[in-house]
């Protein structure tokens, strides 16, 4: 039976993730750990020798020094930054830690356990069919090319904004054989959900356990490298309950690795750096407990530790075998 595998993706967005003013004022203090937090992260990888699929906004990759342009950019293409202010907040356009990341890139580059750069958009907007054209979509790919290229940045890996898929075709074009799928049971999930309804869907995944998967290829190109766990614990003023719901993620992590690990199949975790920002020692020490069993397994031949990249690869090359081969057959028996 094939060893299992375990993929880490990160959702590296700063300020660009933000849908709100509301939203960007509330994780401000979050954002700005969020470096903090990466290099946390990566010295993890280092210490277990583990690589990690980083999808970064391309916006981040800009240079922006003029003040001038900066107050340009951001309102051009973050709706809810065009007044600038709203009530008693303003937009911090000014604030370069919040908008743009070479240095984050720097960071993830010079890690001794070598790491995946993948896109996750240039503005980080909708791919959404209903509210995205082709051509908003074929813009932001083109932008996100000309912005890895200039810092000789080359990605296969895509990961969709609010992991919404669409515009699929688009993709191969632009140099890309991969892209991280929706996690099965948040596929037909409304946009809009009560905090209540959240927290119920939450706390049932989390008992359920996350889904073990093989990869799909949605064409020959193109392999969809789906979700199986959101790794993230939202905002609770009691401590005890907040530990409480991360024991539950820990443990919910390791029923998906060791699912992955006894079936073959693939187990893909996923997050967003800045959640690390609160309470960050509780949280790194929990994705530390998940990558020590991620590295048992791998110790004991039973797990393998891949980017969405490498694993791409591999199955596109098993599928142009196993299609030469059959054409090979085929021809063979040929009366």
């Amino acid at each position: 039976m094939p060893k299992g595998v375990f993929i880490v993706s990160v959702d590296t967005e700063l300020g660009w993730g933000c849908t709100s003013l509301r939203d960007l004022v509330r994780y401000i203090p979050r954002l700005k750990q969020t470096r903090s937090a990466i290099s946390a992260i990566l010295e993890m990888c280092e210490r277990y020798q583990v690589s990690f699929t980083w999808a970064l906004v391309g916006a981040l990759l800009l240079n922006h020094d003029n003040t001038h342009q900066k107050r340009k950019i951001i309102p051009a293409h973050i709706p809810w930054a065009v007044n600038h202010h709203s009530g008693n907040h303003e937009v911090p356009l000014d604030d370069t830690y919040l908008w743009y990341g070479r240095d984050i890139v720097d960071t993830i580059r010079n890690c001794r356990a070598a790491q995946e750069i993948g896109c996750h958009s240039f503005f980080h907007i909708s791919y959404n069919e209903k509210n995205c054209s082709v051509g908003a979509a074929a813009s932001d790919l083109e932008h996100c090319r000309m912005a890895f290229e200039a810092l000789g940045l080359a990605y296969t890996t895509f990961v969709f904004p609010f992991n919404k898929v669409g515009h699929l075709t688009l993709l191969p074009p632009h140099g890309f054989i991969c892209y991280r799928g929706a996690e099965l049971n948040t596929q037909s999930r409304p946009n809009f959900l009560t905090p209540f309804l959240r927290t119920f869907r939450l706390l049932y995944r989390l008992f359920a356990g996350p889904s073990a998967f093989r990869p799909t290829m949605k064409c020959r190109e193109l392999v969809n490298i789906q979700a199986s766990m959101l790794f993230r614990v939202p905002e609770i003023k009691s401590l005890k309950v907040w530990r409480i719901i991360l024991n539950l993620q820990v443990r919910s992590a390791k029923q998906g690795l060791l699912k992955a690990a006894r079936t073959g199949k693939v187990f893909h975790l996923w997050f967003h750096p800045y959640q690390f920002g609160h309470r960050t020692t509780q949280m790194l020490e929990a994705l530390d407990e998940i990558l020590a069993l991620a590295f048992r397994l791998r110790s004991g031949n039973k797990l393998e530790v891949l980017t969405m990249g490498q694993l791409a690869q591999r199955i596109i090359g098993s599928d142009k075998a196993a299609r030469e081969n059959k054409r090979k057959s085929s021809h063979f028996f040929k009366p």
